[in-house]
């Protein structure tokens, strides 16, 4: 099977002769702009983030495989993947331990005003701070319970929060109180103290937080937002931080870089962090793990069931 693997992946050359030594050739592809190294056509995997933003996936005539770098899955076609039926495999296990650290972080640096202190050290001001906050026994609501979203409601819940959810599918998870379905949401957000959101970025999600939901979520709690930008609208959350909303943790804005003119830089309650929640130092080796789980278990089920589909791995999209 002939692999492609563009620079996305930054793969070590122990990675590369496993695969090789499992029955793939292995052709690099450095930037996905740029033009493919090999006829399209003959390509039956792809281990990658942004290759079909330039390349039309059409062209891929024997695609079987698409590995991907990314938690999302915004950025391919998806209706070809389902039609073609081609196996997608995403990276969310990978990202989903440093976001759910990065919320968790962003949270309490909030609730115990860690920015009060950082500007009073500079001064050399010794003052004590009455308003902080306890995260124990707080009300938390994650919207969108994939890899990323159970893991924020893991962390939540050791630190003695009563986690809720809400997405689409009906899950069981040890660390939610319960999973409520989109429709009931407003009401859930009205009680929650911390509303993360998680979800994928889709048409019917675009702008899913939008003005009536700030309005529903309960006064002076938190929101969170590690999933994409446009999943918000940002000037309604705007108008909400200084309206309604207590603060904000914000790693994804509808355009980026965020503009120096965005409100948002000038709210004292809002954490902005430029799309970086996802980066670890353990990023490259569970990256290339999960990868070659992937890519190996595919190799395998494809010899015993003579090229039939397979469901090994995590996070495909059948």
């Amino acid at each position: 099977m002939r692999l492609l693997i563009t620079g996305a992946w930054k793969c070590s050359e122990k990675a590369v002769g496993a695969l090789e030594n499992a029955g793939y050739e292995t052709v690099f592809m450095q930037d996905e702009k740029s033009e493919i190294p090999v006829f399209p056509e003959s390509i039956d995997a792809v281990v990658c983030n942004g290759l079909f933003l330039y390349h039309g996936i059409e062209k891929f005539s024997r695609l079987k495989i698409v590995q991907l770098t990314s938690a999302g899955f915004d950025r391919i076609p998806m209706d070809q993947i389902k039609t073609n039926g081609i196996a997608l495999f995403g990276a969310g296990d990978v990202y989903s331990h440093p976001i759910a650290e990065t919320v968790i972080g962003g949270v309490l640096q909030l609730y115990r005003e860690f920015e009060f202190f950082s500007e009073n050290r500079k001064k050399h001001l010794w003052e004590k701070k009455r308003t902080l906050r306890q995260l124990e026994g707080k009300k938390i609501c994650v919207i969108g319970c994939g890899s990323i979203g159970k893991r924020t409601a893991k962390l939540f819940s050791a630190f003695g929060c009563c986690v809720y959810g809400v997405d689409l599918k009906k899950l069981t998870d040890e660390n939610f109180v319960d999973i409520f379905p989109p429709q009931e949401m407003k009401a859930v957000l009205g009680n929650a103290d911390v509303t993360v959101v998680t979800v994928p970025l889709t048409d019917e999600n675009y702008h899913l937080m939008d003005k009536s939901v700030f309005a529903a979520m309960k006064p002076g709690s938190i929101f969170v937002n590690v999933s994409r930008g446009a999943v918000a609208d940002e000037d309604a959350l705007a108008e909400a931080l200084e309206k309604r909303l207590g603060g904000a943790v914000l790693d994804v804005f509808e355009r980026e870089p965020l503009s120096p003119e965005s409100k948002l830089w000038e709210l004292p309650n809002v954490i902005i962090i430029p799309h970086c929640a996802f980066i670890s130092d353990r990023n490259h080796e569970e990256l290339e793990a999960v990868i070659l789980k992937n890519l190996l278990s595919v190799v395998k089920v494809t010899e015993k069931s003579d090229n039939k589909s397979c469901d090994a791995g995590q996070e495909k999209i059948p």
